[in-house]
């Protein structure tokens, strides 16, 4: 009975580690985002950069203020705010204090199909009022997405520990198990 379990936990640790996660990814797709979104009229001093999101279907614009003014969304929320590089310190930010970073996720709902897609929001900077578009395109739903597959070092080791932990643990058991059977039959023959 014992190499069962122990079979069993070694099959479902390898088939955990071989298989992508999809679990968090309930809308993939494969899209390409412009290289750098158009700011009408330019604000020099404000920085807006995209990154495609596979896995949850959007665009993840992260937006950071170098003004020496607060720059504020006019028709809109940053879906998360604080310092560049650093762990979001808000959430529905309505402003970017000047040093502070903002990200607004724009979700790509599958419904909405393949093809060009296009946001324009507005932020107003020293009393003007300027349009930051970005531009999308999405080639496909459901399939080519390696969002389970992360480039960090931390998750692409992920499934050989998983798999080093569930054989450390089947050993665990298997040596435990075996030293009681002795015992028991010493105690049995007694």
């Amino acid at each position: 009975m014992r190499w069962v379990w122990a079979g069993a936990v070694l099959v479902a640790a390898w088939v955990a580690s071989t298989q992508p996660a999809r679990a968090g990814c309930p809308n993939v797709c494969d899209l390409t985002v412009s290289a750098a979104p158009t700011i009408d009229p330019a604000i020099p001093c404000l920085t807006a950069l995209p990154n495609a999101a596979t896995c949850n279907c959007g665009v993840i614009l992260v937006v950071t203020n170098h003004c020496p003014d607060v720059v504020n969304a006019t028709d809109f929320q940053f879906t998360s705010c604080g310092a560049p590089g650093a762990a979001p310190t808000d959430y529905q930010c309505p402003s970017l204090q000047p040093g502070q970073q903002g990200e607004e996720v724009l979700a790509i709902p599958s419904s909405s199909g393949i093809g060009a897609k296009s946001w324009t929001l507005h932020v107003q900077e020293g009393g003007a009022v300027s349009a930051i578009t970005v531009d999308a395109n999405v080639t496909s739903f459901g399939a080519g997405c390696a969002c389970g597959i992360a480039p960090a070092p931390a998750a692409a080791y992920g499934s050989t520990l998983s798999l080093a932990a569930a054989g450390a643990l089947a050993a665990v058991i298997l040596g435990a198990r075996r030293r009681r059977r002795p015992r028991r039959l010493r105690e049995r023959h007694a």
